[in-house]
């Protein structure tokens, strides 16, 4: 649904089923991963644009799909505050730990 050209985000999560919070859970990690995957993508073309084969209409079209997973990301966090945390928020935390953890030796 978020690569049709006219696309609601409010809309689509009215059709998402977020009947409970293992569901909404699901989501908010599915579109968190999503925002990171589209960033590294557009990352890697941008750092190759100075080919001549580029395309900026593959650019456009992966910077709007990370805006619209951005903007369904940020309306979950915003309808449902008390959310758990992401599975991505809580490898970051354990990341962080572990290199914490390394460098105090």
């Amino acid at each position: 649904m978020i690569t049709l050209e006219m696309f609601d985000a409010e809309q689509f999560l009215l059709e998402m089923d977020l009947s409970s919070e293992h569901k909404i859970l699901d989501l908010k990690n599915k579109f968190e991963a999503s925002v990171v995957i589209w960033q590294r993508k557009i990352v890697q073309i941008d750092n190759k644009s100075s080919s001549p084969w580029s395309t900026n209409l593959s650019m456009d079209k992966r910077q709007q799909l990370e805006e619209r997973a951005a903007t369904i990301l940020q309306l979950i966090k915003q309808e449902f505050p008390g959310i758990s945390q992401s599975t991505l928020d809580i490898s970051k935390i354990q990341f962080n730990r572990v290199i914490n953890h390394i460098t105090l030796y």
